[in-house]
């Protein structure tokens, strides 16, 4: 993640902070949005965990505000990074977190992903007649654990139902971001 923040860091300053008075606010949104996000949360269902420690959380929501910052006209030094990304209409990193395992989750219901973590998935699912939303159990005991895909999906215990993943893709997708965003 290191290399990954300090590299859109790097991207910012040199080249977006140039070309601000060129373009409207609007636009800078859709140029940061495709040309440093992009970048920022390149693969992060691998390395953006539900264990990351708080500081390593920090330092990719104050990336993804100091972006944010080059875009908007009204801010100030005393705003908020939550809000910061409110007004922009952009995602916070916990909320991209959620929606691309949910996605994940998604792909291997649907066999998009090899068969074999199907089948893990389903071995570590917790399972009962009453259940009508996505739980799994979670192996965080051990420090490898927290990498096996069912400890990484059981952030979205009991926030998915079940029945969600029988929807279409982009039906699916819609009603993940309402939940998360």
């Amino acid at each position: 993640m290191k290399q990954s923040t300090n590299e859109v860091e790097k991207h910012k300053s040199n080249k977006l902070k140039l070309i601000k008075g060129f373009f409207s606010p609007s636009e800078l949104l859709t140029l940061i949005t495709s040309n440093y996000y992009s970048i920022l949360y390149y693969n992060s269902e691998i390395w953006h965990l539900s264990g990351l420690g708080h500081q390593l959380k920090a330092k990719l929501l104050t990336a993804s505000s100091n972006a944010l910052k080059i875009c908007t006209p009204s801010y100030d030094l005393n705003m908020s990074y939550n809000h910061l990304h409110s007004i922009n209409k952009r995602a916070l990193p916990s909320q991209i977190l959620m929606y691309k395992h949910a996605l994940l989750l998604f792909n291997i219901y649907t066999l998009h992903i090899p068969h074999f973590e199907w089948i893990a998935l389903n071995f570590d699912q917790t399972i009962s007649s009453r259940q009508n939303k996505f739980e799994t159990r979670s192996f965080t005991t051990y420090r490898i654990g927290k990498n096996i895909l069912s400890a990484r999906l059981s952030i979205l215990n009991n926030k998915i139902p079940l029945d969600w993943l029988n929807l279409g893709k982009d039906s699916f997708k819609v009603k993940c971001k309402g939940l998360f965003f």
